[in-house]
């Protein structure tokens, strides 16, 4: 039986599904997007996203864009990165809020240094293979 529930207008019109158990706050802020590092569509078995998104290398010359679908990825990889933990220079953990900044540069640049990959500070094909094959399971 589906029962449906009216909500005030503008708003959307919810209908009851069967309950499943929530993927984590991580997976549902990118969940089903190609421009992730962790590829989300099923919560249940994380895996990498192997398809680097870009023609260009994400770093801190894209720290103040506002095209969703950079600042999409530049917060997967901040959530990686903050799940791994890797922390900057000052010993912080990454903050996830979208925007390739000196911290986020410094963390990279910690992460490439440790997998023994070309220390740039930027995100790349290379980093982001790295950091999804790696790193992906830790959402779970």
């Amino acid at each position: 039986m589906r029962t449906s529930l009216a909500v005030p207008v503008g708003a959307a019109l919810l209908l009851a599904a069967p309950l499943a158990m929530p993927a984590p706050a991580s997976a549902q802020a990118v969940a089903g997007s190609k421009y992730t590092v962790c590829n989300f569509d099923d919560p249940s078995v994380p895996k990498a996203n192997r398809q680097y998104p870009f023609r260009f290398m994400l770093s801190t010359a894209l720290a103040n864009t506002t095209r969703p679908k950079v600042r999409k990825a530049v917060r997967s990889v901040q959530e990686v990165l903050r799940a791994v933990p890797i922390r900057d220079d000052q010993g912080r953990r990454v903050v996830v809020d979208g925007s390739y900044g000196p911290q986020t540069a410094q963390a990279v640049t910690r992460f490439q240094r440790r997998q023994s990959l070309v220390v740039d500070g930027k995100v790349g094909p290379q980093t982001w293979r790295r950091l999804g094959n790696k790193y992906c399971w830790r959402f779970h």
